[in-house]
């Protein structure tokens, strides 16, 4: 892989040469085409490690996506390419699995889960940086519950904001996330039986001169599709508590409306459980 420069600079195919940027960059990344076909991967005996390493690094890759997607609310907070980091971050977990050969190693969650807490989300400004207060969660399983108390944040002490804009808001996403296991043929994916609805919490829009009074905060997993409704959270070993945290900024829009600025804010995962 090489890196394009010059005033030769361009995105696309020619030749043998491909050309592409990547999120996080402002360079453009330059590789050649060709390489064995398709279907030697596939039935070639000189492949088998190259089979196995597409397998793995397919299933980090879909692990990757799956979390990214349960991450929806801070996409627009994000200052890099997420994928790539929690690609990493998932093979890291898999090649801590020392029961299974390469090529159907796991990815264990219900492991690891001290490798996610506190997982920023951003490089730039991190979450930290800016609400500058060691906040907690506490799980209770039995019930799918996460509890988390919000104190009371003044600005220019708990808070510091990098950027130039006149307005904030705290988000906080809970969800679950599976365990991803070999069984010999494939990669299953243990999934909760009845899927819960995963609850948001958005404050209310606040200027950022002003002292966000303290709060606490308990999120619920409810029955899909009906937000008022409780129903018993039947967890496995292989089901994880995540609860992520986010700060977005917003400023004035038409109506006295307040509108999200794109990727003006912070997150972190911030718990595991």
């Amino acid at each position: 892989m090489a890196i394009l420069s010059g005033n030769g600079r361009f995105t696309g195919s020619l030749a043998n040469l491909s050309a592409f940027r990547v999120k996080g960059s402002d360079k453009i990344i330059l590789r050649t085409k060709g390489g064995a076909t398709k279907k030697q991967i596939k039935q070639h005996p000189n492949f088998e490690r190259v089979r196995s390493n597409n397998a793995e690094f397919g299933s980090c890759s879909k692990m990757a996506s799956l979390l990214r997607r349960e991450l929806h609310p801070f996409v627009n907070l994000v200052d890099h390419n997420l994928n790539a980091a929690f690609s990493a971050l998932h093979k890291t977990m898999q090649l801590r699995d020392t029961e299974h050969p390469p090529g159907q190693r796991c990815i264990l969650y219900s492991q690891h889960r001290y490798l996610l807490a506190n997982f920023a989300l951003n490089r730039r400004y991190g979450f930290d940086s800016v609400l500058r207060y060691p906040l907690q969660a506490n799980f209770d399983r039995e019930l799918g519950t996460a509890r988390m108390e919000i104190p009371a944040l003044q600005p220019g002490i708990h808070l510091q904001f990098p950027w130039q804009q006149p307005y904030y808001r705290l988000i906080v996403h809970f969800f679950v996330m599976c365990d991803l296991t070999h069984d010999g043929r494939d990669y299953t994916y243990h999934n909760v039986t009845q899927k819960p609805y995963c609850p948001l919490y958005v404050s209310g829009w606040l200027p950022v001169t002003a002292t966000r009074p303290g709060e606490d905060l308990l999120l619920t997993l409810r029955e899909s599709g009906r937000s008022e409704t409780l129903i018993p959270v039947i967890l496995e070993d292989t089901h994880s508590l995540f609860l992520a945290v986010g700060i977005q900024m917003g400023k004035p829009g038409p109506d006295e409306t307040i509108l999200e600025t794109k990727y003006c804010g912070t997150g972190k995962i911030l718990a595991v459980g």
